[in-house]
């Protein structure tokens, strides 16, 4: 619901194609998630878990890089003004 709640308020006048978009990921990685994780699972019982945490540990870093970023943006727009 959140997630949801962000793309109404964020997209604006092309909030139908960014729901759209929403649901394709989400549709893509409710079939390719479970089917990459078995078949990992049947090569070593671990493979799932590490590639699980190496998206996670990405994300993480994507998401921090991301956030500095605003932030300077943010920064450098305040002092312009």
């Amino acid at each position: 619901p959140v997630l949801n709640t962000m793309i109404s308020k964020l997209a604006g006048n092309e909030q139908g194609f960014a729901m759209g978009m929403n649901n394709a990921y989400m549709s893509i990685g409710n079939v390719l998630g479970p089917t990459l994780a078995g078949v990992l699972y049947d090569v070593n019982i671990f493979y799932p878990f590490a590639l699980g945490l190496i998206f996670l540990v990405v994300t993480f870093i994507g998401s921090f890089i991301w956030q500095k970023r605003q932030a300077r943006l943010i920064a450098k727009v305040e002092q312009s003004s």
